[in-house]
């Protein structure tokens, strides 16, 4: 397939264990410090939570400490509750790549879907 426009969202999660959360909801905080984007926490399981932000590098290849965005993120609106917790691994960063450009996604015996394809959607990262 041709090559397609592109924008890249970047990530950082982590995940803890004997986090207080409510089962079967998912937590989406908008905080200005990763505007237009949003942070989250997954319970992925009865005593295992997943907590990260997705966020935008500046322009001109200006970017941003992930570290240091997570921590202040955790520190604002998770400090109080991951005291008692269990942090499970190190955190994780991926780069989330995005278009709204859908066409030209197969080619003579091939077809490209998901993320290959580039159809994340760019406020969810999913």
């Amino acid at each position: 397939p041709a090559v397609r426009p592109r924008k890249i969202i970047q990530a950082i999660m982590g995940w803890w264990d004997d986090v207080p959360f409510t089962p079967h909801h998912v937590e989406m905080i908008f905080d200005r410090r990763l505007e237009p984007y949003y942070g989250w926490l997954f319970p992925e399981g009865e005593r295992r939570v997943n907590i990260g932000i997705t966020y935008e590098d500046g322009e001109g290849g200006d970017k941003k400490n992930a570290r240091q965005l997570f921590t202040e993120f955790l520190d604002a609106h998770y400090g109080a509750r991951l005291r008692g917790a269990t942090q499970v691994g190190g955190w994780k960063g991926h780069p989330v790549v995005w278009s709204y450009e859908i066409e030209r996604l197969t080619s003579p015996g091939a077809i490209v879907v998901g993320e290959a394809g580039r159809m994340t959607h760019p406020a969810t990262a999913e």
